[in-house]
């Protein structure tokens, strides 16, 4: 903060006096408040009414955090010199600490009234804005406060803070990039531009920009944590690790990093590390509903289905995938107690693969004499209405029958007991109509080749951040698959939609790649083909899910990291007999992937 006397007038008549004032702004200026306040007390008693000295006197004790004693300074100050609008500015700050609102925007006012230029007044309303909320209000007053003086590396940084709030991504970095000219060495605005280019998915930009950062400020936890933050979003596991690790030795208490450390090592596969990180993190907060959440994960990827179900019920208050769907009925949950005779409503609560795999147990709750109504999403209603011991299908948002329990699919495990030996795996049980199969037969043509659909790419999921990370690991581009194509005796059947379904459109390298997507209606729709097919091979999305539920050859592609379901170290699944597992090497490496499917393939095809 710059020190100097609210008018530019002199401080007092008598030399001695002005020499005082003097070496105490001095002080002050080079940021010795220590030395600066006993000798704006010495003035004081000399001279009470010195505005100068009670100005800066009101000042320093407001940077000591002395806001009692800073009002008591500049109203005394505005006494002597009610004109002087950075007194009323410094009041108006005061009282911004305070959160003393109204006051403080009385005085902001009142200062901007006396000097309508005066950038700081304006820059000290922006943030009073700022923090009640009020972008737009913070947005103007920042924008005045640049007309005035457009060399305020600060205020370019807040103006472009709040217009990333409000959603002008482009124009916040150009206001970040105008206070690194104005400033280069600014750690803040190397730090809040490389936010902006995590929220705009420049992960090796923002990865850059809060390097700069730490090299400015080497003790800067924030920024080494958002490197690691970036680096795994971008899919660079390891780095993610390292540089969390090193935010844990400047902040050992850091538990987002400690956290975030724990979820890559569960993405590396280390699950041992990845327990210590979660348990020391339980040890001060037992009842963290996403540590609990993750521990969950932890011991079904690990095939401990005992202890992993059981927790797994903290997904309601510890995923975001869950919470979102969560259901409050009066009725309650099925436990695994006595049904028969009792109408249960099974509903789906998270994707569209996960309620293929768990409807599963809809025929066991059946067997128990209940009568099932099963809840879902609307693109799954027509095929589900063939799962063996379903009274009902309801499409999610429809109005619901009365029933007397409920259960989430996704709890049946739970309810059953289940274990990995237990694991009801009897494929198939889910069939489309026979008269859908046969008319997509007839679309579909004779060939005398093998006959494999193909799914590329999952669900963006942009509703959500994280979803859409795991989704960017989990996907290819139908360019990565071009050495597919290349086998000979394969006619290959494109089930893939969504964004990634224009790829098959314009892909002269897949003139055998057959597109029908565009006739889908539902998931009827898309088994009636996968009826019609040998293989499927398909990354790790409902439609894997699908195929391998009809008793279809499923070759899945999986990410490193992949879902707790299909666990760590087997090319198969107890879910799924027909499934066979492609498994990263690396995270994010596909290459060798697909070598391995295509000699599968090759020597597959030529039988």
């Amino acid at each position: 903060m710059g020190v100097s006397s609210p008018d530019g007038s002199k401080a007092g008549h008598e030399q001695d006096v002005g020499a005082l004032l003097q070496r105490a702004m001095q002080l002050h200026q080079s940021g010795d408040l220590n030395g600066a306040q006993p000798l704006y007390e010495k003035l004081l008693a000399v001279q009470p009414a010195n505005v100068d000295a009670l100005y800066l006197a009101g000042l320093l004790e407001y940077q000591r955090g002395d806001y009692v004693l800073a009002q008591r300074r500049l109203e005394a100050a505005l006494r002597q010199n009610p004109s002087a609008s950075a007194i009323h500015t410094a009041l108006g700050n005061v009282f911004r600490e305070s959160k003393d609102w109204a006051k403080a925007h009385a005085c902001y006012q009142r200062a901007i009234d006396l000097d309508p230029a005066g950038a700081d007044t304006h820059y000290n309303l922006g943030v009073t804005f700022q923090e009640q909320g009020d972008l737009q209000g913070a947005e103007t007053a920042y924008r005045r406060a640049l007309a005035s003086n457009p060399g305020h590396p600060e205020c370019w940084i807040n103006l472009g803070t709040v217009l990333k709030e409000r959603g002008n991504l482009g124009e916040a970095e150009s206001c970040y990039s105008q206070a690194l000219q104005l400033q280069p060495r600014h750690a803040l605005a190397w730090y809040n531009l490389g936010v902006l280019q995590s929220a705009a998915m420049r992960f090796i930009e923002a990865v850059g920009s809060f390097r700069r950062a730490l090299e400015i400020q080497p003790h800067y936890p924030a920024a080494a944590y958002n490197i690691g933050v970036a680096c795994r979003s971008a899919g660079a596991l390891e780095d993610a690790s390292d540089w969390f690790n090193h935010v844990l030795t400047m902040q050992p208490g850091h538990e987002n990093a400690r956290h975030n450390l724990g979820a890559v090592l569960y993405e590396l596969g280390r699950f041992d590390e990845a327990e210590g990180c979660f348990r020391t993190l339980l040890a001060r907060s037992p009842g963290n509903p996403e540590l609990n959440y993750n521990m969950s994960l932890l011991a079904l990827a690990r095939g401990d289905y005992a202890s992993g179900w059981r927790a797994y019920e903290w997904r309601w208050l510890g995923a975001e995938s869950s919470r979102r769907h969560r259901r409050d009925f009066s009725s309650p949950q099925w436990q695994g107690e006595g049904v028969a005779g009792k109408t249960i409503l099974l509903h789906a609560e998270q994707g569209l693969g996960d309620a293929l795999q768990f409807v599963r147990y809809a025929p066991m709750v059946a067997d128990l004499g209940a009568r099932v109504i099963l809840e879902c999403q609307a693109p799954l209603g027509r095929l589900l209405r063939s799962v063996r011991g379903v009274s009902l299908v309801v499409h999610r948002g429809d109005p619901l029958p009365a029933f007397d329990l409920h259960c989430p699919l996704m709890s049946l495990p739970l309810a059953f007991g289940t274990r990995i030996e237990t694991v009801p795996a009897q494929i198939p049980y889910l069939a489309p109509d026979p008269v859908h199969v046969g008319q997509w037969g007839q679309r579909l043509g004779i060939s005398n080749c093998m006959r494999v659909g193909l799914v590329w790419a999952g669900n963006p999921r942009r509703f959500s951040e994280q979803q859409s990370q795991v989704d960017r690991r989990r996907s290819l581009s139908l360019q990565q698959l071009v050495p597919l194509a290349r086998c000979q005796g394969v006619e290959y059947i494109s089930l893939q939609l969504g964004d990634a379904a224009e790829e098959a459109r314009s892909n002269p390298a897949w003139e055998r790649l057959k597109d029908v997507t565009r006739d889908i209606a539902d998931f009827e729709d898309t088994a009636a083909i996968v009826a019609n097919l040998d293989l499927v091979i398909s990354v790790d999305t409902s439609v894997a899910h699908l195929a391998a539920a009809m008793g279809k050859p499923v070759w899945m592609l999986s990410r490193f990291d992949a879902c707790w379901r299909w666990m760590r170290g087997r090319d198969d699944s107890p879910w799924y007999p027909g499934m066979q597992i492609f498994r990263q090497s690396r995270p994010g490496e596909w290459g060798d992937v697909i070598e391995r499917v295509v000699e599968r393939l090759e020597a597959v095809s030529k039988r």
